[in-house]
């Protein structure tokens, strides 16, 4: 375990600047920036939020593709004492308000592309008039908008604060919740750079000649996390606005990748484009890559490995433990199916949901963890952290067992969340969407297995008319969710059934729904979205 980066992002950016200053630290579409140039643009974001009366107890909204100016964002925003609040560009309009209001930011850095959307949103809704917005590009702006690009070139009168404790919350990321509204996460540098020092580094043996590929959003945890291990080990960042297997491919062929990190559908699509491509990308650099945020299939594992020549490893976290609690070491002997051992001082077990009894080893429960990576509560919601967090144990809703070894095999989930290619989806935001259509009397989603994705959202629903009629009707509920809901949470199909079971109080028995819409893929009804 590497103990001296368990410790302020400040810090670590400090002692990489006297040991690789002129190195090449983040690589992004547009530009690239040295670490001492990174440390330089920070410190000068950190003076003018000061500069602006941002500090202590403040939050800072981003809303920015990935890229350097994304890093710089909300490392900048924590020199200056204040709490950065990530939000995914792949949101809505409504979400991003909500997501602007529950955080109760003041301040929100936005690229280019995405300002026009905040400049409707401080426009339309009243409790957002006072947003400070700092927008970057190099078009004109409008009246009362601040420059970013100014931001990063010129110095403010203020010096960072640089004293954020590293117990203080510096990050509330949004994750999905059973309740289908996003519950902001509370993370620290302490929980994050844990993970990086009792994880990554050791586990990946990650080291300052090592050059990562991320495709991930940084706005989630895992895509975060594994950008501050790479600054830590004094390594190279390539990261790019959005997945693209065509433009991971190019990026692997133009830098000596040695690290490539995803979801299990990166994997999926990359293997498919490589297939017959093979031996021409086994004289790559690339010695590991590594797949979270949903389960990885078998069949994915060997085509990757076929297809880029590198070990596939499986890693197990969640946003609520700053990602990883369990990983598999690039170089020891894996246990199929398994997603590796436990990270040091992370404590994980496998229970009975009904008395909290440690299950014998290889037999299934739900897992809970209990450690440093371990988040600090739900923002603003008192009642959703006490169910999460119980006598210092997260509970994960996922079921699993471990073997007596201490390997972790997920089976599934107590909750109802459907994990699409990583992303969080909860059925209740679709069906909001849905029964919004007078014609819907009731509906429900759930997740189906898909080969590439590991799941997808599909709809069911109970329709007031019939015929020609009720076919029209699934066309209009479709055009509505792709109205309304960000790409990755649109059902895949939409099915119509007679009832949607329930139980007595009310409560969708999605199990058996998911038998009746297994039965129906095929029937007149189905409707691809």
């Amino acid at each position: 375990m590497y103990l001296d980066v368990i410790t302020g992002v400040n810090d670590i950016l400090l002692r990489a600047v006297r040991t690789v200053g002129t190195k090449t630290a983040l690589v992004d579409h547009s530009r690239e920036v040295t670490y001492g140039g990174l440390y330089s643009e920070i410190g000068r974001v950190a003076g003018h939020l000061a500069d602006h009366g941002v500090g202590p107890g403040d939050r800072v909204a981003l809303l920015m593709a990935n890229s350097v100016d994304w890093v710089v964002a909300t490392l900048g925003t924590l020199r200056a004492g204040a709490t950065s609040v990530p939000i995914p560009v792949t949101g809505t309009a409504e979400d991003v308000g909500f997501m602007l209001d529950d955080s109760g930011a003041a301040t929100a850095i936005v690229d280019a592309e995405h300002a026009p959307l905040l400049h409707s949103l401080r426009e339309s809704r009243p409790e957002l008039g006072a947003l400070r917005i700092v927008a970057g590009g190099s078009g004109e702006l409008p009246s009362g908008v601040v420059s970013f690009d100014r931001w990063l070139a010129e110095d403010p009168a203020a010096s960072p604060y640089d004293s954020l404790g590293v117990e203080e919350p510096a990050w509330i990321l949004y994750t999905s919740g059973t309740t289908g509204k996003p519950k902001g996460v509370l993370l620290t540098q302490h929980s994050m750079m844990w993970v990086v020092g009792a994880g990554w580094m050791p586990f990946l043996e990650w080291n300052a000649d090592d050059v990562m590929l991320n495709p991930l959003p940084l706005t989630h945890s895992y895509g975060l996390d594994v950008t501050l291990a790479a600054l830590a080990v004094g390594g190279q960042m390539v990261t790019l606005p959005r997945f693209s297997p065509k433009q991971v491919l190019e990026l692997l062929e133009e830098h000596p990748v040695t690290v490539l990190v995803g979801v299990p559908t990166t994997f999926a699509y990359l293997s498919r484009a490589l297939r017959g491509k093979e031996t021409e990308y086994r004289r790559r650099t690339l010695r590991v890559c590594v797949s979270g945020g949903a389960g990885l299939p078998a069949e994915i594992v060997e085509e990757t490995e076929k297809a880029l020549g590198a070990p596939l490893l499986d890693v197990y976290g969640a946003t609520e433990t700053s990602t990883a609690m369990t990983m598999n070491h690039w170089k020891a002997s894996r246990v199929p199916g398994s997603c590796g051992v436990s990270l040091p001082g992370m404590a994980v077990r496998v229970v009975d949901p009904a008395d909290d009894a440690d299950r014998d080893p290889g037999s299934e429960g739900e897992v809970i963890v209990r450690g440093p990576g371990v988040m600090l509560g739900y923002h603003c919601r008192e009642r959703e952290t006490r169910e999460a967090l119980r006598n210092g144990w997260y509970r994960t809703g996922d079921l699993g067992s471990l073997d007596s070894t201490g390997h972790l095999r997920i089976t599934g989930r107590l909750k109802d969340l459907i994990i699409r290619g990583g992303e969080n989806i909860s059925p209740v935001e679709i069906e909001h969407v849905a029964v919004q259509h007078a014609a819907v009397v009731d509906c429900a989603a759930v997740g189906q297995p898909h080969e590439a994705l590991g799941e997808v959202p599909v709809l069911a629903i109970v329709c007031a008319e019939e015929g020609d009629a009720r076919d029209r009707l699934i066309d209009e509920v479709a055009a509505l969710c792709r109205e309304m809901l960000p790409s990755f949470k649109q059902p895949e199909t939409i099915t119509a059934v007679d009832a949607i079971p329930r139980t007595g109080s009310g409560k969708v028995v999605r199990h058996r729904l998911k038998e009746t819409v297994q039965g129906k893929f095929a029937g007149e009804h189905e409707k691809a979205t």
